[in-house]
């Protein structure tokens, strides 16, 4: 059964989505520690373990991946 980008998206801790919206409009990892007030190093943190929960490899799939959730 393919999964929903909802449901993918359900994986996520709040955070983790705070940071995956961030990256996939585009902003940097610096941008994004610099918003949130985290480091670069826990950017990179959330980033690698949503990209293992939603089964991707990098930001292009995972703007993707948001688009479709948002249809």
């Amino acid at each position: 059964m393919v999964q929903s980008g909802d449901d993918l998206l359900g994986r996520l801790t709040p955070r983790e989505r705070e940071v995956v919206v961030l990256a996939a409009e585009g902003l940097l990892d610096k941008e994004i520690a610099q918003r949130l007030g985290i480091s670069y190093t826990t950017v990179r943190t959330h980033l690698d373990r949503s990209f293992q929960k939603l089964g991707i490899n990098n930001r292009s799939r995972l703007a993707r991946l948001l688009q479709l959730s948002r249809r």
